[in-house]
């Protein structure tokens, strides 16, 4: 896990269960995936390729680099709130 996962972890964990092998939450109820990338996902296939696959599921992914999680978190926090927000107005 990296730092920025785990420092998020904390405020969005009480709404979303880990991803299998990702630093990323889930958030079932709203039907967000919440990713968490160092620069190793920097134009990384593999997560084009996931997100699209995720996003045919009906599934929404926010991406945050971990350099936003760790200098702004409260705007992350924000953001994903927004999201789940939106998905249930939907």
């Amino acid at each position: 896990m990296t730092p920025a996962a785990g420092r998020s972890f904390g405020p969005v964990a009480f709404v979303s269960r880990r991803t299998g092998g990702s630093n990323g939450r889930v958030i079932r109820k709203h039907k967000t995936e919440v990713e968490f990338d160092g620069e190793q996902h920097d134009e990384s296939q593999y997560d084009v390729t996931r997100d699209r696959w995720l996003e045919a599921q009906g599934w929404t992914v926010v991406r945050f680099w971990n350099t936003e999680v760790l200098g702004h978190l409260t705007m992350v926090l924000n953001t994903v709130a927004g999201q789940c927000y939106s998905s249930r107005n939907a």
